[in-house]
């Protein structure tokens, strides 16, 4: 009988276009490359229908051989496993797909959430009362004008490099979405909230999840790695403030900037500048014994430079192997009595800053690091996101019944 049922229904273009399994349901894509639709669906009920936009381009992942590089993998996972516990019907596409907004335009949703071009084009619609923008940065403005400011400053340091390397901030997010959205989701801290909370009915805030390596085993080995210092990211190096690092680590050659993830585009001419105690390592996986060794035993200190963005994962996943952050305001970390800021970037402040860690005892340091484990085991987990995630869902769908 279900062998029958199947064979009618790829007799319909929709369906024939291609079947899925997600979360031990079938589900349908459109021409699309990347929607999902009708996940969750229950032809024996009223349903209500939820749009989800967001990252991933495919959640087809073999999440059991770990090559994953960014924790958005893991909580999309986690935010579609709430909209079906809550028995929402979900179509799930990559944020600035147009050709899956060519399919979902038409169709009634009660619920839209995520960021980018196609949630734009959604949210203009009005017979969609919830409309929950999912924000992992800063407030679009704030980002325009504080980048800009740390491309001036590194043309005031470096005058006679002429070639754009920097990385526009403008691919997920515009304040029109802002202004549509009547729901806010933020992970950020309250320092970078504030500017935001204006534009919504209601709103809230959520941790980001890092990535956490299972066979770490936490070591007070202090001594040993003090004067080593970790930069864990990604692209755009000016937004994040390596630029400004190197700079920094170039005249204080008895510390050691270990760099991971940061591109070679990016990286080429600023590589030629580095002295011998910055260190440019390949892109590693946190799930490989190379993420232990290399980098949770070796580093005493974890810093971002970041001028404007939401929480900084590279910091969440150093943060759960008990690596102290050294971070600025805007990297998106509510500030906690082991988390050292820097207030201001320009490079003799930033100096100063990291000179005065050799007033910080071992015992002190050893502290610092264990608190710092012990609160990201609690409020930077997959699990806290999770739990957090649902808390949320369910106090806006209680507010909108």
């Amino acid at each position: 009988m279900k062998n029958k049922l199947l064979a009618l229904l790829f007799k319909i273009p929709i369906f024939r276009n291609g079947f899925r399994k997600f979360f031990g349901y079938i589900t349908v894509s459109s021409n699309s490359s990347t929607l999902i639709s009708n996940i969750n669906l229950n032809l024996l009920k009223h349903q209500k229908r939820i749009l989800f936009c967001y990252t991933t381009k495919n959640l087809n992942i073999s999440f059991e051989q770990l090559d994953i590089f960014h924790p958005n993998v893991f909580h999309v996972n986690q935010m579609l496993n709430v909209f079906i516990s809550l028995d929402f019907c979900i179509d799930v596409c990559y944020c600035n797909d147009m050709l899956a907004l060519n399919y979902v335009k038409d169709r009634r949703y009660d619920y839209l959430i995520g960021f980018g071009k196609v949630f734009y084009e959604m949210a203009k619609n009005d017979s969609i009362k919830n409309k929950i923008l999912f924000i992992t940065e800063n407030n679009p403005e704030i980002v325009n004008e504080k980048f800009n400011e740390r491309i001036s400053y590194f043309k005031q340091r470096h005058p006679n490099y002429k070639t754009n390397f920097s990385i526009k901030r403008d691919q997920f997010y515009s304040i029109e979405q802002f202004n549509l959205a009547n729901i806010g989701i933020c992970m950020n801290n309250e320092f970078n909230a504030q500017s935001m909370k204006k534009y919504f009915d209601s709103f809230y805030r959520i941790n980001i999840n890092g990535f956490y390596n299972n066979k770490f085993i936490f070591k007070k080995n202090i001594s040993e790695k003090r004067k080593c210092f970790v930069w864990f990211g990604s692209n755009g190096i000016i937004h994040k403030g390596l630029d400004i690092l190197i700079d920094v680590f170039n005249k204080i050659p008895d510390y050691t900037l270990n760099v991971y993830g940061a591109p070679e585009k990016e990286i080429k001419y600023l590589k030629k500048e580095a002295g011998k105690n910055i260190i440019f390592h390949k892109k590693i996986s946190v799930f490989d014994e190379q993420f232990i060794t290399e980098v949770a035993n070796k580093n005493c200190f974890a810093i971002s430079l970041s001028c404007s963005e939401g929480m900084n994962s590279g910091i969440a996943t150093c943060m759960l192997h008990g690596i102290i952050p050294i971070v600025t305001k805007e990297t998106g970390f509510d500030y906690q009595r082991f988390i050292i800021e820097i207030t201001n970037f320009q490079v003799d402040n930033v100096i100063n800053t990291l000179l005065k860690l050799k007033e910080i005892d071992d015992c002190e340091l050893e502290k610092m690091s264990l608190e710092t484990y012990i609160y990201a085991q609690k409020e930077l987990t997959l699990e806290n996101f999770d739990k957090k995630f649902r808390l949320i869902f369910s106090d806006i769908i209680d507010k909108n019944n």
